[in-house]
């Protein structure tokens, strides 16, 4: 078979990794796991010390992330970003259909596409939003995870300017972004989320929509390509900025924009791992 890389997205590896003879060992610490409620913190933060000790290289994908990790596993941690399949959503800049659920919507519409985990939204937030923009369409494409039942989404459902679409394939999701406005990222930002660089990003930069997000770590230096923010007025002041006066897409080629496809982060890891592996 040639060399085994053993690649891990989760600390719970213990007996598996000793038995596998692998050239190398990578982690790719996409999450900070531990936050999300329900997780045993204690013994997850243990093994994935562990694993931060073992491992030959850790990847990051968030700044926090990329902290956490080099407080132990030191220059083997690498920050590599979320990245997109640019080539899919860029479908979205291309003329085509928008689906019935969507194109029957009048009005602005500004969406957000993704599980709607209240550990991830603040729904505090996008609720204030709404009220101060009665005008623009709210529109939400993903559904609560299974024994959420959030009381302030059941309260967003009965206005007539928010629509929640439900999960849509991943196929379909270029179709939907092409028949939006503005494309949003309410996140909390504190718990959880200080560990997260959110994938559906560069998914919207993909599709050429404009970007209003809340002020999380991860986007702290992104400021010249999306419009962040701290404030339900800011957000609707940026919103509106926008839909008066609507941006550039970010060219498909610029190198903002093409080094964060699947591909080009790939091979960026394949050149940090080939010569650990050459050095068995």
């Amino acid at each position: 078979m040639g060399d085994i890389v053993l690649w891990t997205y989760h600390p719970y590896i213990s007996g598996v990794s000793e038995a596998i003879p692998a050239a190398a060992m990578v982690y790719h610490c996409v999450d900070d796991l531990a936050a999300i409620p329900g997780v045993d913190a204690t013994i997850f933060r243990m093994m994935e010390d562990d694993l931060l000790a073992r491992a030959d290289l850790v990847f990051t994908t968030s700044p926090y992330l990329q902290d956490h990790c080099a407080r132990i596993a030191g220059p083997r941690a690498i920050y590599e970003r979320n990245v997109a399949d640019i080539e899919h959503f860029a479908q979205a800049r291309q003329k085509g259909s928008i689906p019935d659920d969507l194109g029957c919507i009048n009005g602005p519409k500004l969406c957000y596409v993704g599980v709607l985990s209240d550990y991830k939204l603040d729904f505090h937030f996008i609720e204030k939003c709404v009220q101060l923009s009665p005008d623009w369409n709210w529109v939400f494409i993903g559904q609560e995870p299974e024994r959420q039942a959030n009381p302030i989404v059941a309260r967003l459902a009965k206005r007539s300017n928010v629509h929640f679409l439900g999960y849509k394939t991943y196929d379909v999701l270029p179709d939907y972004l092409r028949g939006i406005d503005v494309a949003l990222l309410p996140n909390l930002t504190s718990g959880y989320m200080s560990g997260v660089f959110p994938m559906k990003l560069y998914e919207y930069l993909a599709a050429g929509k404009p970007v209003v997000g809340t002020r999380i770590a991860a986007l702290s230096q992104l400021a010249e390509q999306i419009s962040i923010i701290d404030t339900p007025q800011e957000m609707v002041e940026a919103v509106a900025t926008i839909l008066a006066s609507p941006p550039e897409p970010i060219a498909l080629g610029h190198p903002d924009l093409a080094n964060f496809s699947w591909n080009a982060r790939l091979d960026r890891m394949m050149q940090r791992l080939v010569p650990i592996i050459d050095a068995q």
